[in-house]
């Protein structure tokens, strides 16, 4: 089976959601699956808004079996002034009292903005069998990768990662419960929810329970050195 996941960040950087992916795709492609994965060239998350951050240099590798594709973080003029003002302003706008996705799903494009990916998604005649895109906060990811498995015909699943655990008005939370972002997730073949917390709620927001699979998170003992940047990735100059 081919396979295509979609995140933000991939190895070498090493965070909970990154970290949970690299093994899920090892472990697929020692079963005998080809594992590819989109990603950005990020390697701090602060190059989302901030252009001087560090970058991974690597547009396209191999690692572990897993065939890696990087696409550019772009960045609107105004650098991080712009990024954060746009995410506010979807916070604002996710609490109108009447429906805002017609606008809110245009700005999530923007936040981050990595153009290249959405138009490689929108252009390639590479078959993958099945889709699954991590993070509902990076939905600029997940649009594109819905697109792609409507228009080639194949399952889109999702796995949101739901921060919960902050107050119902954190910021935080607000980022990754906003009404398109439901929505988006609404069209998914599946969800896979890490807990039962996650599951209710996706079931309380109007998701239809048999789309939702409680996948839980596997547990794997590892030792790693994390460094400020690695060493294959390029610095912006200061």
């Amino acid at each position: 089976m081919k396979i295509l996941h979609v995140i933000q960040r991939y190895w070498p950087y090493t965070g909970g959601g990154e970290r949970h992916l690299q093994e899920i795709s090892e472990r697929l492609v020692r079963r005998g699956h080809q594992v590819t994965v989109y990603t950005t060239d990020a390697f701090d998350l602060e190059l989302f808004w901030n252009p001087r951050k560090a970058r991974v240099a690597e547009p396209s590798e191999t690692h572990n079996g897993v065939r890696i594709r990087r696409f550019p973080v772009r960045h609107l003029p105004g650098g991080r002034f712009a990024f954060g003002g746009i995410r506010r302003a979807m916070a604002v706008l996710a609490d109108a009292p009447f429906d805002t996705t017609v606008v809110l799903r245009p700005l999530a494009g923007y936040v981050p903005w990595v153009p290249d990916l959405a138009r490689d998604l929108a252009r390639t005649e590479e078959r993958f069998d099945v889709v699954n895109q991590m993070n509902v906060c990076f939905e600029s990811l997940l649009i594109p990768a819905l697109a792609y498995a409507r228009r080639r015909g194949v399952p889109m699943i999702a796995t949101p990662l739901i921060h919960l655990g902050e107050s119902e008005r954190s910021l935080v939370r607000r980022f990754y419960t906003m009404p398109h972002q439901i929505r988006l997730l609404a069209h998914a073949d599946a969800i896979l929810a890490q807990t039962t917390v996650e599951a209710e709620y996706l079931r309380s927001r109007g998701i239809s329970p048999e789309r939702i699979v409680l996948a839980g998170v596997g547990v794997a003992a590892f030792r790693a050195s994390v460094k400020a940047t690695p060493p294959d990735a390029a610095q912006t100059a200061e």
